[in-house]
């Protein structure tokens, strides 16, 4: 679960990789004619979060995945917004809110 949160910061934390990034991220969260090819990419993206949440003994894993995804994405559109890119320490922040959120124990 954090290494697709760290993964999705990534994206953004490299320079080369925020061009490219920057796209999908307006794409996803931005109003579009599209909106159904939209849907399914988010869909497919939000399923991979689903599993290791179930694993966590959660009681609404797909609501905790949609939790999950919708911080780690409007994080991802902040930086591309504003054209900076999140820090280690960003990033580790970000994995320990949403582990907590969880339930994990320290977020870790």
């Amino acid at each position: 679960l954090f290494r697709s949160i760290r993964g999705a910061l990534a994206q953004v934390a490299d320079p080369e990789l925020t061009a490219m990034s920057r796209a999908l991220v307006i794409q996803l969260t931005g109003p579009d004619k599209s909106r159904v090819a939209q849907e399914q990419i988010v869909a497919t993206m939000r399923e991979l979060l689903v599993e290791p949440i179930e694993q966590l003994g959660r009681p609404d894993p797909q609501r905790d995945a949609d939790a999950v995804f919708n911080c780690t994405i409007g994080v991802m559109r902040g930086y591309v917004d504003s054209r900076s890119q999140p820090g280690q320490q960003d990033i580790d922040h970000l994995v320990r809110f949403c582990l907590a959120g969880l339930g994990v124990e320290g977020g870790r």
